[in-house]
């Protein structure tokens, strides 16, 4: 009887690491609190902790940097930068105290937009000044 009883305390405990796993308190942490101490402290502490931040596909940065790249290629410049300018607002609100590999990851998206947005700006600025010298697209003979 002892023995079903210290199984069923490893797999509960195991399975409150297995909640705590997209927890930022992590598998391990939440396993050990679990033996420990109990299965039912270790998931108040699981339940209490903040769910981990991860970027997927489904993230409002990658929607709007899609559509950025979607308009670029269009050749729909005013678009693309205001679709990079949206993706990167919520690359730099929408994403606080995350884990240091994340922030890496963010920080690198955030220098590639800001690259892009600059690449679109000189573009646009260049086809302003075309339209600005020759505003009815005339060709000379």
């Amino acid at each position: 009887m002892e023995a079903i009883a210290v199984v069923l305390f490893i797999l509960f405990s195991y399975w409150i690491g297995v909640l705590g796993r997209k927890r930022r308190i992590g598998f391990g942490l939440a396993f050990l609190l679990s033996i420990c101490l109990s299965p039912v402290i270790g998931l108040i502490v699981v339940l209490f902790s903040k769910k981990k931040i991860e970027f997927n596909e489904s993230h409002k940065f990658f929607v709007y940097r899609e559509l950025a790249k979607k308009a670029e290629f269009k050749g729909q410049t005013d678009q693309a930068i205001d679709n990079y300018m949206d993706s990167l607002y919520h690359l730099e609100n929408d994403y606080q105290n995350i884990d240091k590999h994340l922030e890496e990851s963010r920080q690198k998206y955030i220098k590639e937009i800001t690259e892009n947005l600059e690449a679109l700006k000189k573009i646009k600025s260049e086809q302003d000044t075309s339209k600005l010298q020759n505003p009815y697209n005339l060709t000379t003979p």
